[in-house]
């Protein structure tokens, strides 16, 4: 079917060709019949001139047509084809799955002449194949949640969550935790990932740094190496009569005062550590009793978790819920449901509307601590994209969209939400 504008321009050809013939039919027989004229011959000359256009403009939209034909053929008989394997696979499945076998699908492309031709050449060229029965078992590959990308069921793992790890990310995963106190253990939606899992995924010296990480995690009054240059963590393997010795440096450091190892002397008074827990106190710093780490409260309740995975009371410092503290500071919680509804309600909304929000917003979190979230499902979550897209955990600046919880109002991207909440 030639298109509407090309039937137009050959219809102009025609009207053209019909007012010269009738402009000649009006000039014969005015100078006679014995002698063609100089007007006859430009008249004859003019009509051959545009029968041949007509008929070249033709000729040209018809080849035009063929080409796109065949193009649009090719195309349709390349996914016919594709059709067809796919259909072959899914009866090959059902077969095997019908026999009780191990069900394996092949995604990979065919090979010779299972494949359809994908060339750049003439449009009609290699369409048509012979095609044989591919009897190869059939693999269904999995998707990985963190890359995306599809992988064979054995490079992949399946944890307890539901979700599939591709080889590589569950790697990655045991590798930052040995970078980032907060990812250990390594998890997914809240459940550990199986300790098995390192020894087939990590390299010899992989593993070891991975299991040096996990003693020192999981020490609750850690020690390290008080040579300023190592600053090592010390197993409490290496302890004996409350002196640590650094396997990096072999430099002895005393457990109670901290500093180096001081035989037959009282303990020093260490400066550095009295003026660091000055500027603590002055700036209302808190010292986690466990890993006796540094935490600052920027912004929400009292209830403080501290890298370690440590619960306790930023007021007292006792563990969470043994102590009779406000949860809230009543100029904090203000502070974070203005921040929420900042976000959420138009800035030239009607005062009682704003006014209600806030009084909304403060009591979801007043109650917050009784109902407790569940960060760990899906549904706790929800997906924005206005308002702040920084997430609170890792402080990275999401580019498109962020996630946040529905009932304490966090947010956080996607890797901390999976991997980095307890």
């Amino acid at each position: 079917m030639i298109p509407s504008d090309q039937d137009d321009e050959l219809l102009a050809y025609r009207l053209l060709e019909e007012e010269l013939k009738e402009f000649e039919d009006q000039q014969r027989g005015k100078y006679g019949h014995e002698s063609t004229t100089d007007l006859e011959a430009l008249l004859a000359f003019h009509r051959h001139e545009l029968v041949q256009a007509r008929t070249c403009r033709r000729d040209q939209i018809l080849a035009t047509n063929t080409n796109v034909a065949i193009t649009i053929h090719h195309k349709l008989l390349i996914q016919i084809a594709n059709e067809e394997t796919l259909a072959e696979r899914d009866h090959l499945l059902a077969i095997a799955l019908n026999a009780e076998q191990a069900a394996e699908v092949n995604n990979q492309e065919s090979d010779g002449d299972d494949t359809v031709s994908n060339s750049s050449g003439e449009p009609m060229e290699g369409i048509i194949r012979t095609h044989k029965p591919n009897n190869k078992p059939l693999v269904r590959k999995i998707a990985c949640v963190s890359c995306s990308e599809h992988h064979d069921p054995e490079s992949s793992f399946h944890l307890s969550c539901g979700h599939h790890f591709c080889r590589e990310c569950t790697r990655q995963m045991f590798l930052t935790a040995t970078k980032d106190e907060e990812l250990y253990p390594p998890r997914c939606c809240g459940q550990t990932i199986a300790p098995d899992v390192p020894a087939m995924i990590l390299d010899d010296a992989e593993l070891q740094n991975f299991a040096e990480k996990a003693i020192e995690y999981e020490t609750a009054d850690r020690l390290y190496c008080a040579e300023p240059a190592c600053s090592k963590f010390i197993p409490p393997s290496a302890l004996a009569s409350d002196v640590g010795t650094c396997s990096a440096c072999g430099r002895q450091t005393h457990l109670p005062c901290r500093s180096l190892a001081h035989p037959g002397i009282d303990c020093p008074l260490d400066v550095g550590l009295q003026e660091a827990l000055a500027t603590a106190a002055a700036q209302n710093w808190k010292r986690c009793s466990q890993c006796r780490t540094m935490v600052e409260l920027e912004l929400g309740c009292n209830h403080i978790t501290c890298r370690c995975g440590h619960d306790f009371c930023y007021v007292c410092g006792a563990n969470w819920k043994t102590c009779t503290c406000p949860i809230w500071q009543e100029d904090r919680i203000l502070e974070v449901a203005n921040q929420q509804v900042n976000e959420e309600v138009a800035p030239n909304a009607d005062p009682v509307v704003r006014e209600r929000a806030v009084a909304q917003a403060v009591q979801v979190l007043r109650q917050h601590e009784d109902v407790a979230c569940e960060h760990h499902r899906a549904r706790q979550w929800a997906w924005k994209d206005r308002g702040s897209l920084r997430c609170e955990l890792c402080l990275w600046y999401m580019p498109y969209y962020i996630f946040m919880c529905r009932l304490c109002r966090m947010r956080a991207c996607w890797a901390c939400r999976r991997h980095r909440l307890r």
